[in-house]
């Protein structure tokens, strides 16, 4: 009887792990297309708020720039702190971010925006997913 009961435990713990990475997955899938929406609609930004090529490239640069800076403070705080942690207020920042994001409506703004969405990015998921 004990046998059966261990065995369902398995069954529950390995439908979890498999939920878990499945969440995780679908989670790296929506940060890697928020990395490259912006591209999509640069011919928009231009023409609306008037941003020169330099101005868009800034957008684009301060990204990646503070994903690079930031990604070695992100992997020493997910050593100090549960891994669990860190996802789900990771997630919560990404999510502010994101959202705040639809209502920029100058250069600075979105500029500042995109910069604290590098920030984050790394820290999102100190798994292998990016």
């Amino acid at each position: 009887m004990q046998t059966d009961q261990r065995s369902g435990s398995n069954r529950d713990e390995a439908a979890y792990s498999w939920m878990v990475i499945a969440m995780l997955w679908f989670v790296c899938l929506l940060n890697y297309a928020d990395r490259q929406a912006i591209f999509s609609v640069f011919s928009v930004l231009k023409q609306e708020f008037g941003m020169s090529d330099f101005q868009l490239g800034m957008i684009a640069g301060c990204f990646m720039w503070a994903y690079a800076v930031f990604g070695s403070v992100a992997g020493w705080i997910t050593d100090l702190v549960s891994r669990s942690r860190v996802i789900v207020g990771a997630l919560y920042f990404w999510s502010i971010i994101t959202g705040a994001t639809a209502y920029a409506h100058n250069y600075q703004t979105l500029l500042w925006l995109r910069t604290l969405g590098g920030w984050e990015k790394p820290s999102t998921f100190p798994l292998p997913c990016h």
